[in-house]
């Protein structure tokens, strides 16, 4: 398996590369967005401190009983009655993230000990993701109330969701509708290097002789610099919700490798070095979330423009996924023929996992090919650029390997529209088997609507019943 490989070895090469990140001074800001775990607090006045919520009550509770105590009992009385005050000490100022409050959580705690107090404040200091500015109201007897039996109702100030929210200054939010600008040209006219042309075809899919329409299908997968477009100009729109559900999950690549991947995790879908690498680690709901926004956006410029008006992105079906793959059905099993992942000198057509290829190898009696490079190297140890490898005939690249690439299984008819059903992946990822990555391969994601670091998506859309509006 690829986590098996000398990991170590690619993360400094990235790590010594020169990034400067297009997103400037909120690179920082926004890995803390995609990395923060998601907080949420219960409505409720009367709520007790309990296990599940512990951690997070001992560090914000800690900060504003430590800030209580260093201010005479004088100025508590008068500041406690208004049950507005505000405390916001230079620690908590300092590493607070500046963020807009859209949603207040109330909660009531109880401080038992001063060891409880003690240990709180020593937690508090070795965490920053909830060192916000907060408000409190309590008793005017607070600063003669015995410890033990001291309660304070705390208002955590929080976005909709529980998380931190990236701030765009006025020169990002211009270089992000710039970058919003070309994609939206881009997809407009159908430009051959970006959307490739798949003509109505019939071919032998799952042994069945099958009609196809035509349609339109992008080149590449879908990059990190695009999905960081659109995440952005949503932000950009106020979408703050539809945001934060369409976020990576970046914290999937230390959740199934541990922490050796912690640099994926961090670096990963932050930094320019890595713009033209897969999006991964999004979920089902993203990817149509990215697609809607995609044909909003286009048909907005059309429309402006009294231009033709373009039919739905959207994630492709498996019957048009295979067919583009296979060049209308012409090659098999790889978009490239086969039967091996490599070519006759030798070089690796697709990015999979390369564990068990010796098998394959073995397999095929081949002579020609160096079957110790062949187990060792395939090009990438985990993702690649989305153009490293060579595209099939019909300009399309990775359709085997690199990232697995969401599908629908079929469609039916629901109130006279098609509905598509059956979520799987086609095409296998940097994680998939040898088997796996040909085109009618098995689905090793079949059925998966969550995040994944395996699987990215490009999309397609139908050709026909252009209209102008």
């Amino acid at each position: 398996m690829k986590e098996q490989l000398n990991i170590n070895a690619l993360f400094q090469k990235a790590a010594s590369a020169p990034a400067t990140s297009s997103f400037g001074e909120t690179k920082e800001l926004f890995l803390s967005t995609v990395g923060v775990t998601k907080v949420s607090f219960e409505s409720n006045k009367t709520q007790v401190l309990t296990l599940k919520n512990g951690l997070i009550m001992l560090a914000i509770v800690s900060t504003i009983i430590a800030s209580v105590l260093l201010i005479p009992s004088k100025e508590i009385k008068n500041e406690i009655p208004n049950k507005e005050t505000i405390v916001t000490p230079v620690s908590l100022v300092e590493n607070s993230i500046q963020a807009e409050i859209t949603k207040v959580a109330e909660f009531q705690v109880e401080l038992k000990s001063i060891e409880f107090l003690e240990s709180a404040i020593e937690f508090v200091n070795g965490t920053d993701s909830m060192l916000i500015p907060l408000g409190f109201s309590g008793d005017t007897k607070l600063d003669k109330m015995p410890l033990k039996k001291l309660k304070i109702k705390l208002k955590a100030p929080l976005d909709s969701r529980g998380y931190q929210l990236p701030i765009l200054n006025e020169e990002q939010k211009r270089a992000n509708n710039k970058r919003k600008k070309k994609m939206l040209k881009i997809l407009n006219k159908m430009e051959k290097k970006s959307y490739v042309y798949i003509p109505s075809s019939t071919f032998n899919y799952s042994g069945t002789k099958t009609s196809v329409q035509a349609f339109h299908m992008q080149s590449t997968e879908v990059t990190n610099i695009q999905f960081k477009t659109f995440l952005f100009d949503l932000l950009i729109q106020g979408r703050k919700d539809d945001f934060i559900k369409a976020k990576p999950d970046q914290a999937m690549w230390t959740k199934m490798f541990g922490e050796d991947l912690k640099f994926m995790q961090d670096k990963y879908f932050s930094e320019e070095v890595h713009n033209d690498y897969p999006v991964v680690n999004v979920s089902r709901k993203a990817a149509e979330m990215y697609c809607v926004w995609l044909t909003i956006e286009a048909n907005k410029v059309n429309q402006s423009k009294n231009d033709i008006m373009i039919n739905d992105v959207r994630i492709p079906l498996r019957v048009e996924w295979e067919l583009a793959a296979s060049e209308l059905g012409k090659k098999k099993p790889f978009p490239w023929g086969g039967p091996l992942a490599q070519n006759e000198k030798g070089c690796f057509l697709a990015n999979f996992d390369t564990e068990k290829y010796m098998v394959e190898l073995d397999r095929a009696s081949t002579e020609s090919v160096d079957t110790i490079n062949a187990f060792l190297f395939d090009g990438a140890i985990l993702t690649a650029k989305t153009k490293t490898y060579l595209p099939n005939e019909m300009g399309l690249y990775n359709m085997s390997g690199n990232a697995a690439e969401m599908v629908y299984n079929d469609y039916k008819v629901s109130n006279g529209k098609q509905v598509k059903v059956g979520p799987g992946t086609a095409g296998g990822g940097w994680m998939s088997t040898f088997d796996s990555i040909k085109i009618s391969g098995k689905d090793e994601h079949d059925g998966l609507i969550t995040a994944h670091p395996n699987v990215g998506f490009r999309v397609v859309i139908s050709h026909l019943r252009n209209v102008k509006k």
